[in-house]
């Protein structure tokens, strides 16, 4: 028996995991539920089926029609092994069974996966929820009494999105607001409902996976579940043949003209069982996340509603034309024509169905093959038909088809009947497209309007003069009265979301490969990190600077306000003048379980940061190594990146375990991963700084990653990301096109409403222009002479505290300072004596570091360094605070990216101070870096793309 080709081509292009668990499924008889126990065989779970008894017997029933699916033997086998029918019913309390066999059940499982339901969309509600809503509730029971826990997987539908015509359903909607198309979708809601508060009150996680309409193209046979339109189809052909038999039927021979309400810019989403099966046993390997988590199981391109017309007329011997508004003088075959009056509203549908999530875990699973007409004739007519399949595309590349014919060896490989006149334009040698409503474009000014259309597949049509023009819309079915363009390819939907690694969103739980943040002295909010976690992105607190105590009451602000999620973080600043301070932020971030941790300007690796990477390291029932804190290093030298991209050094690891802070299973799994995977490169940008060019640096660490990881046979690779210089959607797609699995955003943040700055600071900054920043030393490492970039515009901080390093460097103490020089600095710089600022400094790092201030009574040159020291850090608090009188000290951290950012927003309203929040900044950021790497493709293929196309205006985006 053969492997079924449209299933196994696509699946063994990934590895498979070997599931050890016990499985409890309901729905396996059905038409999905038999495809995932196919999954579930393939990956070694045992398990238990819940089925109604049948007359033959459930389990030979099985084999029938997993037979009939030309499942491999070796699965079939494993039907007899590793399957355990247990009879019962979902409607009833206990599925029906005994109170100890249900119990005994409950306690066996590791997953209950719920696909059983009433799919009749014509149904009443009080039916549906016998089976949809009760038979949740009862699996719910199953899944809340086993002492293992089980994880719970519930296949809804992506039709809860109810009556909602247009727009986007987005995989988090829940809402009954806008009514439903028929009962079933309401008892799928209602389902759902059930779901959330179970795992609310039982505090567990739980999967919603919410197909689309799904088909398959194997014709229909008795042995084996049909799918919705075969069931249309019966339905359909039993109406008609119930008007014919009334007398109001088409005579024999004729086709009258039937209106029926329905959008000619219609579009439905349907996709094939099979790919479904797949894609949903890969997002069970793959979530992990607590709570609830919903996927839309979706197709990327929907099928026109023009394609389903022409299939009914197939079928049925009418002419069908559809019609948006009521049909008011409607004949008596259209008043009978609505055979299946649950489908009918479908005909009317425009909106798309958001699957971002599922996207980012699904990765480079193949695409299904587009639902065109002879892929659906083929699954409903008992004869089957050729049918156009294209094979499987990476997402990112353009399925580019030859100009010329093909040998008779690519022809269809399903025999049939020769096409109809009508049907053979979509089958000839070339391939052809059909406009709809938007022609093809061909000129600049015709490309213009389309290019920023990113979310639609752009097809590259040929012109007769043999230019190269952009198509959106339209079909590649034929399409009456429209006459054929030659396809050459067609570029997949591109999204922000899709851009860079897509492993760093599903590890870091965000729907965009994004981070702002950790602006010190927390510039970067409480407040800021919440906006950014709460849109799917992912931000850091700005911990340095700040005292323990401080950044303390921050992480518990953030964990009371985002719970588990595990897309924020806090910063962790290397302070070798200060190693217990660094230590003390260590401890805290792990005591309060901080689920991320950014280690920035560190030199070298010291036991701070690799206590953070190393506790709580566990290996998973497969082997894998988990981090129990996710440990980002921002790098801008190849040789500091060299140390977090290697296992942590054996001497510190035995250090650690000596001391009792790290235990010996947790420094031996430590030896054999990176110390961070994730690596951002920080080239020219706002503080820290070593002002290096992107271009040559990220390409640098992906060189170095790479090699390391051959070195240290990682099992996964470390991602690296970039930073420094991205204020523009430009620099963005420049980032990712360069290779960075993400992408981080500093400067530009400071000027968001969310920004820890004043309201005056940040004015100052909405002022910067792009050579408006300089160097100047860092008050954290002052005495090493680092320096960081700061706005010059508008202060004088740059030049005075160059000033004080100088004097500092050149000089032993304060008395043997030149007196002009010293009264020059308490006058214009300290604007009070040295003596008294001393006091205040002293005071100070008694508190702070009693050693520092000890050390300073006998060291009068150490005494000079603190109360310069204070001048840099009080000039950051300056700025914070709003303290206008002090404006010419105001200490800003800036790179040439503000400035950049601000000729971008110019006249647009994120010119406007108080519109900048920084999930506006970041959304209009990637949005553009998508329409910049679309435009660059068409380009690349030839497309005539104006330079206008370039420039992405920033706007309001939800």
């Amino acid at each position: 028996m053969g492997e079924d080709r449209n299933t196994s081509r696509r699946e063994f292009l990934l590895p498979l995991e070997n599931w050890a668990v016990h499985i409890a499924l309901t729905g396996a008889t059905g038409f999905l539920g038999s495809r995932l126990l196919v999954q579930f065989l393939r990956r070694g779970a045992e398990v238990t089926v819940l089925a109604r008894p049948r007359p033959r017997g459930v389990e030979d029933h099985l084999a029938t029609v997993l037979a009939a699916l030309r499942t491999p033997d070796t699965l079939l086998h494993r039907l007899r092994r590793r399957v355990r029918v247990v009879e019962g019913d979902i409607s009833l309390p206990r599925l029906g069974l005994p109170p100890d066999r249900f119990r005994d059940l409950a306690d066996r499982v590791d997953a209950v996966w719920h696909c059983a339901g009433d799919i009749r969309l014509n149904a009443d509600l009080a039916s549906l929820r016998t089976v949809n809503v009760q038979g949740i509730r009862h699996v719910l029971e199953l899944a809340g009494t086993g002492r293992r826990s089980p994880r719970l997987y519930h296949v809804s539908t992506a039709f809860v999105a109810g009556s909602r015509r247009d727009g986007v359903a987005y995989e988090r909607d829940l809402t009954d607001e806008h009514g439903f198309e028929n009962s079933y979708e309401q008892s799928k809601y209602e389902a759902e409902l059930l779901v959330h508060a179970w795992a609310r009150r039982h505090q567990r996680p739980a999967v919603i996976l919410r197909p689309s309409i799904l088909v398959s193209d194997r014709p229909p046979r008795e042995d084996l579940p049909g799918h919705t339109l075969q069931v249309i189809g019966d339905v359909a052909r039993s109406g008609l043949e119930a008007v014919a038999a009334s007398g109001s039927g088409p005579a024999p021979g004729e086709h009258p003209l039937v209106r029926m309400a329905g959008r000619g810019d219609g579009h439905l989403n349907f996709l094939p069982v099979d790919w479904a099966a797949v894609a949903m046993a890969l997002l069970a390997e793959r979530c992990h996340g607590p709570g609830v988590s919903t996927f839309h199981v979706v197709h990327p391109r929907d099928t026109p509603v023009t394609v389903l017309v022409r299939l009914f007329e197939h079928f049925l011997p009418v002419r069908l034309e559809l019609h948006e508004g009521t049909v008011h003088d409607a004949t008596e075959l259209e008043r009978m024509s609505d055979f299946y009056p649950g489908f009918s509203p479908y005909l009317r549908h425009r909106r798309r169905f958001d699957d971002t999530a599922a996207r980012r875990l699904l990765g480079h699973l193949p695409p299904p093959p587009d639902i065109d007409l002879p892929y659906l004739l083929a699954g409903m007519d008992p004869a089957p038909r050729p049918a156009r399949r294209s094979p499987p595309q990476e997402p990112a590349t353009p399925r580019l088809l030859p100009a010329e014919p093909q040998p008779a060896s690519n022809a269809p490989d399903r025999p049939g009947p020769a096409p109809t006149e009508e049907e053979a334009p979509a089958r000839s040698d070339r391939a052809l497209w059909y406009p709809g409503d938007r022609p093809p474009a061909y000129t600049a000014d015709d490309v213009l309007p389309y290019v920023p259309n990113v979310r639609e597949p752009a097809h590259l049509v040929a012109a007769p003069d043999g230019r190269i023009g952009l198509a959106l819309g339209g079909s590649a079915a034929p399409a009456a009265g429209r006459t054929g363009i030659p396809l050459l390819g067609t570029l997949p939907p591109l999204r922000p979301e899709w851009l860079g690694d897509r492993s760093f969103a599903e590890a870091h739980g965000t729907l965009f490969p994004y981070i702002a943040g950790e602006m010190a002295n927390g510039i970067a909010t409480t407040t800021m990190v919440t906006a950014l976690a709460e849109a799917g992105l992912l931000g850091f607190f700005g911990a340095a600077g700040l005292d323990p105590d401080h950044v303390e009451r921050a992480v518990h602000e953030l964990t009371t306000r985002l719970g588990t999620r595990p897309n924020w973080g806090v910063n962790l600043i290397h302070s070798p003048a200060e190693p217990g301070l660094e230590d003390r932020v260590a401890g805290l971030l792990l005591r309060h379980r901080v689920p991320a941790v950014s280690a920035s300007a560190f030199m070298e690796l010291t036991p701070a940061v690799v206590r953070l990477s190393a506790t709580g390291l566990r290996r998973d029932a497969h082997g894998r190594v988990h981090r129990r804190t996710r440990v980002f290093a921002k790098v801008s030298r190849p040789e500091v990146a060299s140390a977090f991209l290697s296992p942590a050094p054996e001497a510190l690891l035995r250090r650690l375990v000596d001391d009792g802070r790290l235990t010996e299973d947790e420094a031996r799994l430590a030896a054999r991963v990176p110390v961070a995977e994730d690596i951002t490169v920080e080239a020219d940008s706002g503080g820290h700084t070593d002002n290096r060019p992107l271009t040559v640096l990220l390409p640098a660490v992906l060189a170095l990653r790479d090699a390391l990881a051959r070195a240290h046979d990682y099992d996964r690779p470390v991602r690296v990301g970039a930073a420094g210089g991205l204020g523009t959607p430009a620099a963005v797609a420049a980032a990712f096109a360069l290779g960075a699995a993400y992408v981080l955003t500093g400067s530009v943040n400071q000027a968001a409403v969310e920004s820890g700055l004043s309201d005056d600071a940040r004015a100052m900054l909405a002022a910067a222009d792009v050579a408006d920043v300089t160097m100047a030393p860092a008050a954290d490492m002052f005495e090493l002479g680092v320096r960081l970039q700061v706005l010059r515009r508008g202060t004088l901080f740059a030049g005075r505290a160059t000033r004080l390093h100088e004097l500092y460097r050149d000089h032993a103490s304060w008395d043997a300072v030149p007196a002009q020089d010293r009264a020059l600095v308490e006058r214009d710089i300290l604007q009070a004596p040295f003596d008294t600022v001393w006091a205040e400094t002293r005071h100070f790092w008694q508190g702070r570091d009693p050693g520092q201030a000890a050390r300073a009574e006998s060291d009068l040159r150490h005494r000079m360094a603190l109360v310069f020291r204070w001048y840099l850090g009080r000039s950051s608090r300056w700025a914070i605070d709003g303290h206008t009188e002090r404006r010419a000290d105001y200490q800003i951290w800036c790179g040439p990216a503000m400035g950049a950012f601000n000729r971008w927003t110019a006249d647009s309203f994120l010119a406007d101070p108080a519109r900048r929040t920084v999930v506006q900044i970041a959304r209009n950021l990637l949005e553009g870096a998508a329409v910049l790497t679309r435009a660059h493709q068409l380009r690349g293929y030839g497309v005539t793309v104006p330079p206008a196309a370039f420039d992405f205006p920033p706007r309001p985006l939800t």
